[in-house]
């Protein structure tokens, strides 16, 4: 278990999310933002195409297409994650509960300007939450994996 929480902070110091372009503060208060079930009356993402937009963003991890995975990145998370970095988590990931199996999306809440897509990721040892933030411009703001 000690080594899953490591993986978790790990991805949450590699990974930004909706943190607005730049504003500093703590690092669990974003997962917090991220993970709130506040919504706003409404934002111009549309819904199918943003689960797809993460569905596939974890199918090239699970295939080892990091480079794809970073090309679906905004500005903000490309710049402080790339391929090497999703790589490195992703193994990190997977040396410790084991080979992905498979994923099955959950659910969406809308956050501010932002569509977060929540998925199950099914490994051999454990299963985890992805969550992936969508922008208006259907790129990643944001990953997490709990």
């Amino acid at each position: 278990m000690k080594k899953i929480v490591s993986v978790i902070l790990l991805g949450t110091l590699l990974i930004s999310g909706c943190n607005g372009g730049g504003e500093q503060g703590n690092e669990n208060e974003e997962v917090t933002a991220d993970t709130s079930t506040e919504e706003t009356a409404s934002n111009n993402i549309d819904e199918d195409e943003a689960v797809s937009l993460a569905e596939q963003f974890i199918e090239h991890l699970s295939a080892g297409e990091f480079g794809e995975g970073v090309g679906q990145f905004n500005e903000e998370v490309a710049a402080q994650l790339g391929a090497e970095e999703l790589k490195e988590l992703w193994e990190t990931l997977e040396s410790q509960i084991g080979t992905f199996i498979d994923a099955e999306f959950q659910t969406t809440q809308v956050i501010e300007e932002y569509l977060v897509v929540l998925i199950s990721g099914l490994f051999e040892a454990a299963d985890v939450t992805f969550t992936v933030t969508i922008d208006e411009n259907y790129q990643i703001a944001g990953f997490f994996i709990q």
